[in-house]
């Protein structure tokens, strides 16, 4: 069984990423003396399954390739999906592979080779020999981020026929069947779309008639769609940033009225609610949503406060602005994450630079917690819980880039010094087992 604790990746002196390992237990990160190249690409690159740690690795002679490390041991096993050496060239960069993701007994993923593009792949326990998962209509793409919901994996894949379309694998089936919610071959999904649940629906951006792009909700089970259509006529509201919170989704879409501003939408309805905190045509961009002790906080941009940082209640249209940088300057708050009943995330001030912070339940004013005092910035990010510690990247002049933990109740981060000096190990890719 792989080891409990923090793995992430750090920076060396030669350039190239290393492996760490971090026990629960323990406040020392332990080398695992794993060299991952001077490449680590994402989403998901690490992930653990049947006890046994994958991740990607970038090297001259095969590229960035996946491997396997069995629990236990010290040797890694390549597994060459992309054959042939490494190198700049995009015919030598090895297969990518990225999206790790655990289903139905297998560890999935998508990976790239010279002669089919981009593929759906997927290993049994303890193989080396990935299996390629081929749809019937002969997709060439995988677009989307692997999804799970229940016993069946979501994915988008592109055919000339088709577009870019919406796929499902049902456990116990190595053949994805398409659900195309626009004929014809325009697109039906956009980009690297994520689908959010909420009650057994999905919700994502679709085209609508190969043209608008507006929210969509859809049901497993079903061949169709429900286009909400927040811009009513020609244009597009283009809805990103889709959140579940409580009996409700919440996003960001545009109009020609409103400007980009906030939405949301009931379970059981079909006409989004506008909550405009930019008024007029003006954009307030939304985004960041996150749940936290019964309020959805998030950041919003006016003219008058720049971007901060907002709390709102379920239901209400009256969010309540957080402003910690007062004035029309941003604070540009995010990495917002739970913790120990708090929440923390990185934010902005002329005085302090970019620095933590910690906000209470219910309350309007965050506590900096100064990590690389003064006007400085020490940017701390990739905020991630592991145990009873908060851990997350910091920089001050004096060590670099490096690891720091903060434990329940206190307001002094401890430094980890990986790299001894300036030089920083950078640490990132945080994965908790």
């Amino acid at each position: 069984m792989a080891r409990r604790g923090l793995y992430f990746h750090t920076l060396t002196q030669e350039g190239t990423r290393e492996l760490h390992w971090l026990p629960h237990w323990s406040s020392k990160p332990i080398s695992l003396n794993i060299d991952l190249g001077e490449f680590v690409p994402g989403p998901r690159p690490l992930a653990v399954f049947n006890g046994d740690l994958y991740y990607t690795a970038t090297t001259p002679e095969y590229g960035t390739e996946l491997y396997r490390l069995p629990a236990g041991s010290k040797t890694p096993i390549l597994i060459d999906i992309n054959k042939g050496p490494g190198g700049p060239g995009p015919e030598q960069f090895g297969s990518l592979p990225i999206n790790l993701i655990e289903f139905d007994g297998h560890l999935y993923f998508t990976a790239f080779t010279d002669d089919l593009g981009t593929r759906l792949y997927r290993l049994a326990p303890g193989s080396n020999t990935p299996e390629r998962i081929e749809t019937a209509d002969g997709a060439e793409l995988s677009i989307t981020r692997l999804q799970v919901f229940g016993d069946t994996l979501y994915f988008g894949a592109q055919t000339e026929e088709r577009g870019i379309e919406f796929y499902r694998l049902e456990a116990g089936s190595s053949t994805p069947t398409v659900i195309d919610l626009t004929p014809g071959p325009g697109d039906s999904l956009q980009g690297t779309t994520t689908m959010t649940e909420l009650d057994g629906a999905f919700y994502f951006p679709a085209r609508r008639d190969g043209l608008e792009v507006e929210l969509m909700r859809f049901t497993p089970g079903c061949d169709t769609g429900t286009i909400i259509d927040v811009n009513p006529g020609p244009a597009s509201s283009f809805p990103d940033k889709i959140t579940a919170f409580k009996d409700a989704v919440y996003f960001a879409a545009g109009t020609e009225e409103a400007g980009r501003e906030l939405y949301r939408l009931a379970d059981d309805s079909t006409t989004p609610t506008r909550i405009d905190i930019n008024p007029g045509a003006a954009d307030s961009n939304p985004d960041a949503f996150t749940g936290y002790r019964g309020h959805l906080y998030f950041t919003a941009t006016t003219e008058e406060h720049g971007r901060e940082l907002y709390r709102l209640a379920p239901g209400s249209k009256k969010p309540v602005l957080i402003d910690i940088n007062r004035g029309a300057e941003s604070s540009n708050p995010f990495g917002f994450t739970e913790f120990r009943g708090q929440l923390y995330f990185s934010a902005y001030t002329e005085e302090h630079g970019r620095e933590l912070y910690k906000l209470g339940p219910g309350r309007c004013k965050p506590k900096l917690i100064d990590i690389n005092r003064g006007e400085e910035s020490s940017n701390p990010h990739d905020f991630t819980v592991s145990g009873r510690k908060l851990y997350f990247t910091a920089t001050t002049e004096e060590h670099g880039a490096e690891f720091y933990r903060l434990h329940g109740g206190s307001n002094k981060p401890l430094l980890v010094d990986i790299e001894p000096g300036s030089f920083g190990s950078d640490p990132m890719g945080y994965y908790v087992v």
